[in-house]
């Protein structure tokens, strides 16, 4: 993931996502209050187009959930190449606890793999992973949980 477009998901989190934040009317306003913030227009239509495409997956996805909890997830070789084994773990540690569903985590999976950077790690999928859920309205109920992945660099391991 580019730095820029890494920095535009964190002021999203911080300032729009969080509960009790502003809540955002119309993707026009929030692309003025990123561009009045210093973000550049090339960054603000990335993170507004990575956005829909998260809106678009979150449908399907939801559309067409696996009915069974015990799925098992096989990664494709690109995936694979792409997304660390960390970061995999990461997401395997999020289902197995509950945080996550299925949905979700194809959700995550392909929002990953639309970023442009050829090697995703635990802390792109962390910022991923907390976009998705906050876009779902499905962070608000793990904020306290979902900021300690983010913030803590061994939160894997705090999950275990």
């Amino acid at each position: 993931m580019k730095e820029n477009l890494l920095n535009v998901f964190m002021y999203l989190f911080d300032h729009w996502l969080l509960p009790g934040n502003k809540t955002m009317d119309t993707k026009r306003q929030l692309q003025r209050e990123l561009e009045g913030v210093g973000f550049e227009e090339d960054e603000i239509k990335q993170a507004l187009d990575w956005l829909t495409g998260l809106e678009t997956q979150q449908q399907t996805n939801n559309e067409q959930a696996l009915q069974s909890s015990k799925a098992f997830r096989c990664f494709l070789p690109e995936e694979q190449r792409r997304i660390n084994t960390k970061a995999r773990g990461f997401l395997l540690s999020l289902e197995q606890t509950g945080i996550i569903d299925v949905a979700t985590r194809e959700t995550i999976i392909e929002r990953l793999m639309e970023l442009d950077t050829p090697r995703i790690g635990p802390m792109q999928c962390k910022w991923v992973t907390a976009m998705v859920m906050f876009s779902a309205q499905k962070g608000h109920d793990d904020a306290g949980q979902l900021e300690d992945l983010l913030f803590y660099e061994h939160a894997e391991e705090v999950m275990h």
